[in-house]
């Protein structure tokens, strides 16, 4: 799956994941419908009332694949940490 599919399945609360990372043999981004992971650092999560929040607050040193991934993940309309 790409990214953006992975991460409209998290938006719909289903489980995903990309294709394996050769490096480091597990998915680039992958999610259990709760929770959304990049390799295997957590970037997203979900609240009680369903809002799915992308945590920006906590990440400062990360992948540019990681950014990638929160950036897609906002664009896609997932709310920011920092507005939440």
């Amino acid at each position: 799956m790409t990214i953006q599919q992975v991460i409209d399945r998290w938006l719909e609360s289903k489980p995903a994941k990309s294709h394996l990372s050769p490096a480091v043999g597990i998915p680039s981004i992958s999610t259990d419908g709760e929770l959304l992971f990049s390799y295997d650092l957590e970037i997203g999560y979900t609240e009680e009332d369903g809002t799915k929040v992308v945590r920006t607050k906590r990440l400062r040193l990360f992948s540019r694949t990681t950014d990638r991934h929160i950036r897609t993940a906002l664009y896609r309309g997932a709310k920011d940490e920092k507005e939440v």
